[in-house]
């Protein structure tokens, strides 16, 4: 009995560690971060770069996103970035890891992205990006877990697009 005390002690300070927020740490994705247009799209007042705030296939009804996300290979996401005309734009385009990497909030949501400017389903939580190296290779990151994964072009996933500032 004494061992299982131990145990179950030992397991809750674990959950308890997994879920703790850094209060004491900033925000790296705070709502003043953003531009937040009415056409679905916002701009990183940082890194100057303009996101579609609903994922692939989904649109803006001009209060938040509707649609079914239809998972696609690198293939398609390039395709469809390419046709995509969200904001009146079209130069959209596949993020590389670097700049979808940029949207995390470390601070302390579990979800880890500003819910307020960007959607994701928690059905669809990992996002497909090409790598930096000019190779394209598939990196996917779970915006509900902090865990980025290697993938294969031929592997599906959900897409968020961007573009570069003008």
């Amino acid at each position: 009995m004494k061992y299982l005390n131990i145990l179950l002690v030992n397991f809750l300070l674990i959950s308890m560690a997994w879920s703790q927020c850094y209060t004491d740490l900033p925000s790296t994705a705070p709502n003043q971060r953003f531009e937040v247009h009415n056409d679905g799209t916002a701009t990183d007042l940082v890194t100057g770069l303009m996101w579609q705030r609903c994922p692939n296939n989904w649109t803006w009804n001009g209060e938040a996103c509707e649609g079914r996300t239809d998972d696609l290979q690198l293939h398609g996401a390039l395709q469809i970035a390419a046709s995509s005309r969200v904001g009146g734009y079209d130069d959209w385009r596949v993020p590389n890891i670097k700049e979808l990497m940029s949207l995390i909030e470390f601070q302390c949501d579990p979800q880890r992205y500003n819910a307020e400017v960007f959607y994701i389903d928690s059905g669809d939580n990992l996002y497909g990006s090409s790598s930096i190296s000019g190779e394209f290779e598939v990196y996917e990151f779970n915006f509900f877990t902090g865990k980025l994964y290697s993938s294969s072009t031929n592997s599906y996933s959900v897409w968020r697009f961007v573009r570069d500032p003008n």
